[in-house]
């Protein structure tokens, strides 16, 4: 049975990026309609993308020239 080939991380990543805002996106909808069980879930939802999407930015636009992040002009 031949494998599939698996896909590229950035790829991978930026699906599970979009599925977490589209999980906001309902959470949100569903306290603006006043459920109120959610309350707090889209907070930690909240901080949870944007720790995804600063990671997805990073593996976006890789630094120019080939510098490292961390060498701080060494």
């Amino acid at each position: 049975m031949p494998s599939t080939p698996a896909c590229p991380p950035k790829i991978t990543f930026t699906s599970q990026l979009l599925d977490d805002l589209h999980h906001l996106h309902r959470l949100i909808l569903r306290y603006a309609a006043g459920d109120r069980t959610v309350r707090g879930r889209p907070d930690r939802l909240e901080g949870a993308v944007q720790i995804k999407f600063a990671i997805w930015k990073a593996l976006r636009d890789p630094p120019a020239g080939g510098e490292d992040r961390g060498s701080r002009g060494r």
